[in-house]
């Protein structure tokens, strides 16, 4: 892996996605509303 990426900023990419994730899956625990969702999903 290390060989066709670079690892660090691979590892800060994967954090941000976990991020968002973790966003969302908030979003749908507190019933938000599927259009806001979706911003979050879209990157709005």
């Amino acid at each position: 892996m290390k060989q066709c990426m670079d690892a660090d900023n691979l590892h800060r990419r994967l954090k941000k996605i976990i991020g968002q994730v973790n966003t969302i899956d908030r979003m749908v625990e507190e019933d938000v509303p599927c259009e806001d969702a979706l911003s979050q999903i879209k990157g709005d």
